[in-house]
This record gives structure tokens, C-alpha cells and sequence, in this order.
């Protein structure tokens, strides 16, 4: 049953694309293909004289970004993330969080 839910401005819509009865919708049908249309179209004409919203990253988030070989920096050179303040330090202090010999204690929720 494919569906698609989301958010713009001040707006959240769900498009749901489906049967009542449980049966398929057909092969390789999914929410991509037949509801996210049908809510860009919405979503289209809901937002005409919106204006762009700026998605700010919330409080006590730091943007990092993380070259190819894992190496961390504030300063660029990598793919842009946003992790909490706290998770900095234990990044920087070399903690390898990728490595399959880590142990649970030694993970950090990012959220």
C-alpha cells in the first residue's frame, strides 16, 4: 500500500495510494512511484505564497564534516553533518565509532 507522508512550512500532509482489501496495487508499486506525485502536486499549490523556511539545525548542534578516510574537522573538507556538541569531544578524542570491535557502552546515541 504505498504511501507517503511529509511536511513543508507550516503543513503536514500524508497521501495514502492504496485498496481496501489489502490486495496489491501491482508490480513494483510503492509510495515513491504513486503517492509522492500526488503530494508535490498538493503540496505545490499549498506553499505557492509561502515563503522558504530555513531549516535551522535545534540548540547544542555543531556542524562537522567527515572526509573520505573518517578524519573529522570544523573546518571543511568532507560531507557536511550536524552532531550534538557532547559527541564532538568523543569524536575528536579519537573514538572509533565505525570499528566492528567496538563495544555497546562505548556507543552514543545521535539523538
Amino acid at each position: 500500500m504505498p504511501w507517503f507522508s511529509g511536511f513543508g512550512g507550516p503543513y503536514v500532509t500524508t497521501v495514502w495510494v492504496g485498496r481496501d482489501d489489502f490486495r496489491s496495487l501491482g508490480y513494483r508499486e510503492y509510495g515513491g512511484k504513486a503517492a509522492l506525485p500526488i503530494w508535490i502536486d498538493y503540496m505545490r499549490v499549498a506553499l505557492k505564497d509561502q515563503p522558504i523556511a530555513v531549516n535551522e539545525p535545534p540548540a547544542g548542534m555543531v556542524k562537522i564534516y567527515v572526509d573520505g578516510s573518517g578524519h573529522v574537522s570544523t573546518d571543511g573538507g568532507g560531507v557536511a553533518e550536524f552532531v550534538k556538541v557532547e559527541d564532538l569531544d568523543r569524536m575528536r578524542n579519537n573514538l572509533d565509532f565505525l570499528a566492528p570491535e567496538q563495544r555497546d557502552e562505548e556507543a552514543f546515541d545521535i539523538f
